[in-house]
């Protein structure tokens, strides 16, 4: 409570029991210094409330890009793999994030690109037809053996 204010609550006070002795009211000092306090925090609250001052909260927000232990590429495919699940309509994008996995994968480990031939043979049927096959809602048995195929290889 700032000192003006209190001088005010003070020299209210003060007034109000001078004039009340004056006109031969004998109030009890403990109540009436109660409701002046009382009158005075209400108007106290009325006036700052009325003033055009927006309160100013610092906030410091933390965000998490990613679970904890895992990193923002992780968080990327599982929003992809989340989004391919939930969505109403499947788009290619996962479709084309196995293509391009089992891609890097063939050309490190076989020298050889997923366009080749061969990649057929080292992919298996299945793997295939998720790879290059249309656009289809994949279940989460589909994937897993997807990326247990890719990761055979």
């Amino acid at each position: 409570m700032r000192l003006r204010t209190l001088a005010w609550v003070v020299a209210t006070y003060i007034a109000v029991l001078v004039v009340t002795r004056v006109l031969e009211l004998e109030p009890d000092p403990l109540l009436l210094a109660l409701t002046v306090g009382l009158v005075g925090g209400f108007l106290g609250l009325t006036l700052v409330g009325l003033r055009n001052e927006s309160a100013f909260w610092d906030v410091d927000a933390t965000t998490v890009s990613a679970q904890s232990g895992h990193d923002a590429r992780f968080a990327a495919t599982l929003r992809v793999v989340d989004g391919h699940l939930h969505a109403r309509e499947p788009d290619g994008i996962l479709r084309d994030r196995l293509s391009a996995l089992a891609d890097r994968t063939l050309t490190l480990r076989h020298g050889i690109g997923l366009d080749d031939p061969r990649a057929a043979d080292l992919l298996g049927p299945a793997a295939m037809a998720v790879l290059r096959g249309p656009v289809r809602r994949l279940g989460i048995p589909e994937i897993d053996a997807t990326l247990t195929r890719i990761e055979e290889l």
